[in-house]
């Protein structure tokens, strides 16, 4: 079956890559805004025709996703610093605009998630890389805890070999000063913290 129309190829595309609106828009340098109005109906007086160099970038992205030359659909970068000495691999920094941490404690436990691009799923304790507290996670103050849940946010965001160069900056700025049992930590605040180490 041939899609005929704009929103049916934008919509399969979405489909496709498994991205939300807002993922679809931030990956394609769309204002989300600009992409409502090329996913309504050609009959609609909203409605507005995608630039050709947008359609001929989306037609790149979903080509190379179905021939496998492309796995991570969202956005990542290849990023040169001279903290982490070296070039990171495509796919060990996910776009830190797209990633918040959540932390709730109760009496009865105590949970961290990793929310990328809206979707939650527990952040793991990274404890191959290192081993701070096997019991969980903690923070509002400069332990074990707190140490370990500093590594495996910045495991995710960096990859192990450069999360274990920054990892306690981060503790010290962001993880021990947590006073509430329940808070969110954006990407882009950790990310802050290893670009000012950088500068120090």
């Amino acid at each position: 079956m041939t899609l005929a129309t704009q929103q049916e190829v934008l919509r399969a595309s979405m489909a496709l890559l498994g991205l939300t609106r807002d993922a679809f828009a931030h990956r394609f340098g769309i204002a989300r805004r600009a992409l409502d109005t090329y996913l309504l109906p050609s009959t609609s007086a909203e409605f507005r025709p995608l630039p050709e160099v947008a359609r001929r970038y989306v037609d790149e992205v979903v080509w190379l996703y179905k021939s496998k030359a492309l796995t991570y659909t969202r956005c990542v970068h290849i990023l040169e610093s001279p903290l982490l000495g070296d070039v990171l691999p495509m796919n060990t920094l996910i776009d830190p605009m797209l990633v918040r941490f959540t932390g709730q404690r109760t009496r009865k436990e105590t949970r961290v998630e990793i929310v990328v691009d809206g979707v939650p799923r527990p952040l793991p304790f990274h404890l191959g890389v290192r081993n701070h507290s096997p019991d969980g996670f903690e923070w509002g103050y400069g332990g074990s805890g707190p140490s370990q849940l500093a590594l495996a946010m910045c495991v995710e965001l960096l990859g192990p070999t450069s999360a274990v160069k920054v990892y306690q900056h981060v503790k010290d700025r962001l993880v021990a000063p947590l006073q509430k049992d329940t808070w969110t930590l954006r990407g882009l605040e950790i990310m802050e913290v290893v670009e000012s180490v950088d500068e120090e």
